[in-house]
């Protein structure tokens, strides 16, 4: 049976944990009432993804962005390819092993249906006009940067230019993501048992989603790629 709804994902029915609270968020975010938990747990996804996002953008911007602010804005960019990867792999568990690698993967290679756990942590993610980051290398930024630890032999780099190419990376794999969810059943299965927590007072996600979605002509990836996270060296 047809729904008034503006999307439908591929199998919209499908169980979420809790379910009550995902349909309590999107009453007071004033969304669709037809709506299924799920399909509102992929609107709140795509919320926390652009906050944080939006988070990188802002520490970016300050006067002592370079490099004061750089490492902190990375690690804020990591949570959000990790959340992205666990919505991708599935993972239902405390477990954060397989997001990274695969949030990153995604962002190098968006394919249809990704990888839920092993990728080739040696794939380039971004290029820079000083070398090349692969996927161990990005793990490896962010475990110092958050732990003060790395795994890699050797850690890489930080430069000003690491996060430029991102904005568009995200919306690029965005795009895929949310084309992904509305034909494809694995993917929907996939964040249907992903663990992502439903907070009764946090609904400023689905409202700034649903707003953003209701003005003319506007896509999930233009959501991401707008920012610009290109930072200037001081002058000396």
């Amino acid at each position: 049976m047809s729904r008034a709804t503006p999307i439908s994902l591929a199998d919209p029915q499908l169980p979420v944990q809790d379910a009550p609270l995902w349909s309590q968020l999107n009453d007071l975010a004033s969304g669709n009432r037809q709506f299924t938990p799920l399909e509102v747990k992929a609107f709140y996804v795509v919320g926390i993804l652009a906050e944080l996002c939006n988070s990188v953008e802002w520490l970016l911007k300050a006067e002592d962005a370079w490099p004061s602010k750089y490492l902190p804005a990375y690690v804020v960019f990591a949570s959000a390819v990790d959340l992205a990867g666990r919505c991708l792999t599935g993972n239902s568990t405390a477990r954060q092993r397989d997001n990274l690698p695969v949030g990153f993967h995604y962002l190098a290679s968006p394919a249809p249906v990704p990888p839920s756990t092993q990728v080739d942590r040696s794939t380039v993610v971004v290029s820079t006009n000083i070398r090349q980051y692969t996927i161990d290398d990005l793990i490896a930024l962010r475990n110092f940067a958050a732990h003060g630890q790395a795994t890699a032999p050797a850690l890489p780099g930080l430069h000003n230019e690491l996060l430029d190419p991102f904005p568009n990376l995200m919306g690029r794999a965005m795009e895929n993501y949310w084309s992904g969810l509305q034909t494809n059943r694995d993917l929907c299965q996939r964040l249907a048992s992903a663990r992502v927590g439903a907070y009764a007072n946090r609904s400023q996600p689905l409202k700034e989603t649903f707003r953003y979605f209701s003005l003319p002509s506007s896509t999930i990836g233009s959501l991401f790629s707008a920012l610009d996270w290109h930072v200037r060296l001081p002058s000396a």
